[in-house]
């Protein structure tokens, strides 16, 4: 397991096949995006609002029932947290902040990457040009493949079993869990 810090900008062409508002249309805390860059797929969740602490709570809540004191998942809400510090500290923790997860599904495993940075809306799509990355994480690749496919099916409505297709095609046989 990798845990870094890195500064740095993020200047992968990136296409988005699908997105969704979470939670919701009416009161949109950000967005889930499922998106093809060169040789990976993302799975990101690119919030942007003033309730950061509530929403970053609300994640870290369910990865605890999904995941009940698996290693990975300690590991992540750790990083999840030390993250919404790092935007706080950038913020000043006034008006709307914006943080972006993405778990990285690549050949060979992928990781997850916590950056920040600012965000348009180009035609419906939360946009993030220039990202910098707070954090990254490289969790079992079963982990990353399972929470990214969950999120695809609790926020765009996709099933299981299409995520999984879509994401797996990225991970080697060998990497993928039982």
């Amino acid at each position: 397991m990798a845990i870094e810090v890195m500064v740095g900008l993020s200047a992968a062409h990136a296409e988005v096949l699908a997105s969704g508002w979470v939670p919701n249309s009416f009161l949109p805390q950000g967005q889930v995006q499922l998106v093809s860059e060169e040789n990976r797929m993302s799975v990101r969740v690119l919030l942007h609002t003033r309730f950061l602490d509530r929403v970053v709570h609300g994640i870290a809540n369910k990865e605890k029932a999904n995941w009940q004191g698996d290693h990975d998942a300690v590991t992540y809400i750790h990083l999840l947290q030390l993250a919404r510090s790092d935007v706080k500290a950038a913020t000043g923790g006034r008006g709307k902040e914006t943080m972006m997860i993405s778990f990285v599904i690549q050949e060979g495993g992928g990781n997850v990457e916590w950056a920040t940075g600012k965000v348009t809306e180009e035609n419906g799509t939360l946009v993030m040009d220039e990202a910098r990355i707070l954090r990254t994480f490289s969790p079992s690749p079963g982990y990353l493949l399972t929470n990214a496919v969950l999120i695809l099916e609790d926020s765009l409505g996709m099933s299981r079993d299409k995520a999984h297709e879509l994401l797996a095609a990225h991970i080697s046989n060998n990497d993928l869990p039982p």
